[in-house]
């Protein structure tokens, strides 16, 4: 998820800057899994990633109350990553008992049910979700990446500045915003990433 919260060219930074011309974003939790969605999926970086990725399906579709509850359930599970771990994921870092707690922690702040929503992410109420999330998936080179209304793919890289992206899909009259939206580097390691499929 690193470029999901990341400053300032994140999708949640991009949001905050333009949201009087942007419609809430869905995020789609996928990324290079491979299965049906259930019991039979296998996710890149192991079963952690899956559980995240069924939390976050579960989250989506049934305990979070809107789409922006949503995203800030992301958002603080996200950037408590990047604080935690500035430099990036070391292999094997993330256990299943830190993304529960963190979860947990989560929940309550934006006033999900966390017992609920892990009784989903553990069932198959969650796989059915995931499988959703797989099924709005596109073919895709390597994650992350963003697609603007029905576009091209654009895939996180050194260049990308999703804030300038949006700006000039946008069809209508720039905000001021858009004339004060800068290229500029990320302080983390996670501007760099970009998994291969």
């Amino acid at each position: 998820m690193g470029f999901f919260s990341l400053p300032p060219k994140g999708v949640w930074a991009t949001y905050q800057k333009l949201k009087d011309i942007m419609e809430v974003p869905e995020v789609v939790e996928w990324g290079n899994a491979v299965g049906d969605g259930g019991a039979k999926t296998t996710c890149q970086h192991g079963p952690v990633e899956c559980t995240v990725m069924t939390t976050y399906a579960c989250s989506k579709y049934k305990y979070s109350p809107s789409a922006l509850i949503h995203l800030e359930f992301l958002h603080c599970f996200d950037s408590t990553l990047i604080q935690t771990f500035p430099k990036g994921l070391p292999p094997g870092t993330v256990n299943a008992s830190f993304a529960a707690t963190v979860f947990q922690e989560c929940a309550e702040s934006v006033k999900i049910d966390g017992a609920a929503l892990k009784a989903c992410a553990e069932g198959s109420e969650g796989q059915g979700y995931l499988a959703q999330e797989k099924a709005k998936t596109p073919t895709h080179m390597g994650v992350p990446f963003v697609i603007l209304d029905d576009g091209p793919i654009l895939y996180n890289n050194a260049t990308l500045n999703l804030p300038a992206s949006v700006c000039l899909a946008y069809k209508g009259t720039k905000p001021a915003a858009c004339s004060a939206i800068l290229d500029q580097a990320s302080p983390y390691a996670y501007t760099s990433l970009m998994t291969m499929a």
